[in-house]
């Protein structure tokens, strides 16, 4: 990030002490108003403070420079959730949800994150811990569960973590919320896994599919 910094200084001055800088974070979603203007949510983990998947709207204008990770101009309408960007933005933000916060840089790293996706029947939704349980199953195949007959509790059980930015829609495509979800219902989860030193590993799903 230190050359990205340097680079976009000769374009824009700032005080370092009012932006706030972002690695490897993921585009979440993207509003355009026109060609350079628009809004670009992106979540990332604040290791340093033991957050994850933090939300932030930023707001791209003309004055927002995007680029890749070799320098290369980008446009707006070049970018596509799922890419993993470096950003660095303004510390001044709104109290909206989630928070909006004016663009300096966007670099692009070239790459799309890879997720994982499976499918599988609800055993459990704890809404205070924000966990959803599923047993997992072959795709196109309904298992309700029963666990006097299923061999434990323990069997192909995987949990997620629900996060502010996890997107859930019902059969129809509208967007619900993890209490409306219901022990057997057959979902498809799309997730990505955090890894950290000494700590078990956490599936974060990022989006939830009721079938």
């Amino acid at each position: 990030m230190d050359n990205d910094i340097i680079s976009f200084q000769l374009q824009q001055p700032f005080r370092q002490e009012e932006a706030i800088r972002v690695s490897d974070a993921r585009i979440e979603h993207i509003t355009r108003s026109s060609s350079r203007n628009g809004i670009v949510t992106i979540s990332y983990d604040d290791r340093v403070n033991r957050r994850f998947n933090e939300l932030v709207a930023l707001i791209v204008s003309p004055s927002t420079a995007i680029q890749s990770i070799s320098g290369r101009r980008v446009d707006l309408n070049d970018l596509r959730v799922g890419m993993r960007v470096n950003a660095i933005f303004s510390s001044r933000m709104t109290r909206s949800i989630p928070p909006q916060a004016a663009a300096f840089l966007i670099v692009v790293n070239d790459r799309r994150e890879r997720n994982e996706v499976t499918e599988g029947s609800i055993i459990d939704v704890n809404l205070r811990n924000r966990t959803l349980d599923i047993r997992e199953t072959r795709p196109g195949r309904v298992e309700f569960v029963d666990e006097r007959f299923s061999g434990g509790p323990g069997r192909n059980r995987t949990t997620f973590q629900i996060t502010n930015s996890t997107r859930i829609e019902d059969r129809r495509g509208r967007r619900i919320n993890l209490s409306n979800i219901r022990r057997n219902d057959r979902v498809r989860v799309e997730f990505r896994v955090v890894r950290e030193p000494r700590r078990p590993d956490r599936n974060v799903a990022l989006f939830i599919q009721v079938l």
